[in-house]
């Protein structure tokens, strides 16, 4: 007996905000005022994002960039992310492992009974100086990748106020 294989395209999603003016989550409890408030930019459905990518079609991060800030000479990385819709229309962020900590941490504060759906991130190194290096850089870019992908195209997440705070909040690469 034969088995085969199948790859099935993620459906694409529309992305909504919630804007209701009760933040309170399944379980009745009040959200947190300092950690759900977000720009009106992110709040109304006449964002860039909005008007030009609702459905989204995939998420990748295509690069790993190293940053050093010629003052104070310290390093990080920015990954690059391509976010594309289901008409072909593409949108580029650039985000540091600290933006997908922080959007990891508000999912799981605004979706307690989904926490099983959002997954781990890739772990931090100990090493001194080992996150800057090419194998360490593109295990966390595949991880960062897994986890995108899967709070960006789940509709449980739909409506959430931290993914469009993720998506318009662009760092600003120099």
């Amino acid at each position: 007996m034969s088995t085969s294989l199948r790859q099935v395209s993620p459906e694409p999603i529309q992305l909504i905000i919630n804007d209701d003016s009760d933040d309170t989550n399944s379980e009745g409890n009040q959200d947190q005022p300092s950690n759900e408030t977000i720009s009106s930019s992110t709040s109304n459905h006449n964002s860039p994002f909005h008007q030009h990518m609702p459905h989204i079609q995939s998420v990748e991060i295509i690069e790993a960039t190293i940053l050093r800030d010629a003052k104070t000479g310290s390093k990080h990385t920015t990954y690059t992310l391509l976010i594309t819709s289901t008409k072909g229309q593409s949108l580029k962020l650039h985000k540091r492992y600290n933006d997908f900590v922080q959007l990891s941490q508000s999912l799981r504060a605004q979706y307690p009974q989904s926490k099983i759906q959002i997954p781990k991130l890739p772990p931090k190194t100990l090493m001194p100086g080992a996150n800057f290096q090419v194998k360490f850089l593109e295990r966390r870019r595949k991880g960062l990748e897994y986890f995108i992908n899967s709070v960006l195209l789940n509709k449980v997440f739909h409506g959430s106020r931290a993914i469009a705070r993720f998506i318009e909040e662009d760092e600003v690469v120099e």
